[in-house]
């Protein structure tokens, strides 16, 4: 390491939370609901939704590291999906598709009673850091409802000081603002805190910071989506030794 860490700053999906194939499910419901609502034509249906979900980074051998749905918000994945299905019928204006798809997500969640799981070896983690004092923060794509809903689940809210929701930051990753107002109201400089995700725009915050970034291999990222300058991780137990 470069400087004691002396801070965390965790992505959540994908990272702390094995969700992207949970979050694949959602938007495939999200499309299908779409399409019942735009009146799209019930034989168009299908490669409807398999446009939206290309249009969001979801691809047949995986999920795309560099998409929406690995690195997006609500309102971002909501935009690339009103382009996709923009050539299957007009659409209300950018405002009301927004709207629609966030009362849809909204029903989505609330019909949800299965968490995605934890990764192995998190709890512990998070534990570990805490009794070495070490101040923990997360910045999620995701919003502070569906967020806070995935983490009380688990019982891991109560670790974290800081939070960055995908709904509420005024510059997404990868822009640095995340790490930079964590590194403001702990008064730790960047350098001494370490992001944790699994996603290429993860490391370009980070490294836009001038903080340090580990990669959490198993997530949207694979070793080759990374710069050869990231400690990378294989498990979250790996982590620990970074910690001093």
């Amino acid at each position: 390491m470069k400087e004691p860490v002396k801070a965390l700053l965790w992505d959540k999906d994908g990272t702390l939370v094995d969700s992207l194939e949970q979050w694949v499910a959602r938007d495939r419901r999200l499309l299908q609901m779409l399409c019942r609502k735009l009146d799209i034509p019930e034989a168009d249906h299908a490669a409807a939704v398999a446009a939206g979900l290309a249009a969001i980074g979801v691809r047949e051998e995986g999920i795309d590291p560099r998409g929406e749905i690995a690195r997006g918000t609500e309102a971002s994945i909501a935009a690339a999906m009103a382009g996709a299905l923009s050539a299957f019928g007009q659409l209300p204006s950018p405002e009301a598709f927004a709207s629609l798809v966030g009362g849809f997500i909204g029903d989505i969640l609330a019909s949800d009673k299965t968490p995605a799981p934890l990764r192995r070896g998190i709890h512990a983690l998070l534990t570990e850091a805490a009794k070495r004092r070490i101040i923990q923060g997360l910045a999620s794509s995701d919003s502070r409802k569906s967020c806070l809903k995935e983490l009380s689940a688990h019982g891991i809210v109560t670790f974290f000081t800081f939070f960055a929701f995908g709904d509420e930051v005024p510059r997404a990753k990868p822009d640095p603002w995340c790490v930079e107002r964590f590194s403001k109201e702990i008064a730790i400089p960047p350098s001494q805190i370490l992001v944790i995700g699994d996603a290429p725009t993860d490391e370009e915050m980070a490294t836009a910071a001038g903080a340090q970034f580990c990669a959490l291999l198993g997530g949207a990222g694979a070793r080759e989506d990374f710069s050869d300058r990231c400690i990378v991780a294989g498990h979250p137990d790996e982590i620990l030794s970074l910690l001093g």
